[in-house]
């Protein structure tokens, strides 16, 4: 499981997505604190590994929901996404969130992602 603040117009919201084998589903989280299960994906985000071994390409499909999110705003959301989950210092707060949720320092993560989509 994974969070992430969402910048739009002078504030920002927040978004939690989980990975479901090579496919990560992401909601807003107050859709999500309501009922886990009941949460509708707002932004489906798909991985197709199949030429990474002959090419070393992995194809990268995303649908959402344009009534909810901008395009802008997705596609900055899926470069974060891939930054935290490729970059080992900052999967490890990835790691915390999931391990150990109280050590987890909501935040400094919030400020510090959204200083880095600046």
């Amino acid at each position: 499981m994974f969070i992430h603040p969402v910048k739009r117009d002078q504030g920002h919201f927040i978004v939690v997505g989980q990975f479901r084998g090579q496919t990560a589903f992401v909601t807003h989280l107050d859709d999500y604190n309501k009922n886990p299960q009941a949460a509708d994906p707002q932004l489906t985000i798909s991985i197709h590994d199949d030429l990474v071994k002959s090419k070393d390409i992995a194809l990268v499909r995303a649908d959402f929901d344009p009534a909810r999110l901008k395009k802008e705003e997705v596609t900055t959301l899926i470069k974060d996404v891939f930054h935290i989950y490729c970059d080992t210092a900052q999967y490890k707060q990835v790691e915390t969130l999931n391990s150990r949720p109280a050590s987890f320092d909501w935040q400094a993560f919030i400020q510090s992602r959204l200083a880095a989509s600046a």
